[in-house]
């Protein structure tokens, strides 16, 4: 996993959601947390976008879920306005 303020790639990230490592998953939300604005949350977002979720056959579609909600109420909720995620 990148360093914070580094870019991870649609590939980078589409490996992450569809390979199941619940590790690099981690690290990847732990990311997102830091930046929701920045560019992996960017194109985590493109990725969420460019998947056709309803798809029956997609699988690793709750991972895609996880991280396009968790973006939606970090946006919202930003972490330095308080609460368990501010630091």
């Amino acid at each position: 996993m990148q360093q914070e303020g580094e870019r991870l790639s649609l590939a980078q990230i589409d490996n992450v959601l569809c390979k199941g490592d619940l590790e690099a998953f981690t690290r990847l939300l732990e990311l997102l947390i830091r930046e929701p604005n920045g560019a992996t949350a960017h194109q985590a977002e493109r990725l969420i976008i460019s998947r056709n979720l309803d798809d029956p056959e997609f699988f690793e579609k709750d991972a895609f879920y996880a991280v396009h909600y968790l973006l939606k109420a970090l946006r919202h909720f930003p972490p330095h306005v308080g609460g368990m995620l501010s630091s």
